[in-house]
């Protein structure tokens, strides 16, 4: 998950904005430079404690293309981040040079025997228990930077959402271009037939149609701003 800030002279959408700002570092995180996901990615899960010498290893014999997810009970989203760190300073691969992915897993994915591991509370709104996953998975996968620590950011997330829960939702504000249709995805804003399942580790296209299908039906109720139907879609579907 890539994070960007986006901008609004409103002094609400302001206000909103500043409570993104707390889960990002000072120095930009990296965007890949590469056009398309690549045909064969390396997967990550049950790697456990070797994930990070596996992914240099997998990095070493050509690939370009790494998945994890934020949850311990299958991944070790933090060990991939080690293993970028080494990549850039060993390797001289360039973090840009790589694919990477990871995904939002809701708390019926998660092994709640260790809830210390897990980014957010059993009793969280989903929202924000995306807002805490994606703050998590940064600060994983990019140990090289400097981060607000990770508790001040989860109670800033927490008291933005008590204070803004009864507003609209605004993906301009709230969340970058990747960010947003993940966050729609998994809190699902009440709209018929969207499944949290979508993120949570399944490639289902079933899945990824009837989430098109409801931000059609949002963007006919006038929920989402103009062009904003267009710009999820694409992201759904990598375009």
């Amino acid at each position: 998950m890539v994070s960007s800030q986006a901008s609004t002279s409103a002094s609400a959408a302001a206000s909103n904005a500043s409570a993104l700002n707390t889960t990002i570092p000072s120095s930009p995180v990296a965007r890949s430079r590469l056009e398309c996901m690549p045909k064969l990615l390396y997967g990550t899960a049950w790697k456990t404690d070797y994930t990070s010498d596996l992914v240099i290893l997998a990095l070493t014999h050509g690939f370009r293309g790494i998945d994890t997810a934020g949850q311990r009970k299958h991944y070790r989203e933090d060990h991939v981040g080690q293993a970028l760190h080494a990549a850039q300073t060993e390797m001289n691969l360039d973090r840009r040079d790589i694919w990477l992915q990871t995904k939002f897993t809701p708390r019926s994915g998660q092994d709640w025997t260790h809830p210390e591991l897990i980014p957010f509370s059993y009793d969280d709104a989903v929202e924000v228990q995306v807002r805490k996953s994606v703050a998590a998975s940064l600060r994983n996968l990019h140990p090289w930077l400097t981060f607000e620590p990770f508790d001040k950011v989860a109670q800033k997330i927490e008291q933005n959402f008590k204070n803004c829960k009864n507003e609209e939702f605004d993906a301009g504000v709230e969340y970058g271009d990747k960010q947003t249709v993940y966050a729609f995805l998994a809190a699902g804003m009440g709209l018929p037939g969207l499944k949290v399942t979508v993120l949570s580790g399944t490639n289902d296209e079933r899945h990824m149609v009837e989430a098109v299908t409801a931000v059609e039906e949002a963007c006919k109720e006038g929920t989402w701003k103009k062009g904003e139907l267009d710009r999820i879609r694409r992201i759904v579907y990598g375009e």
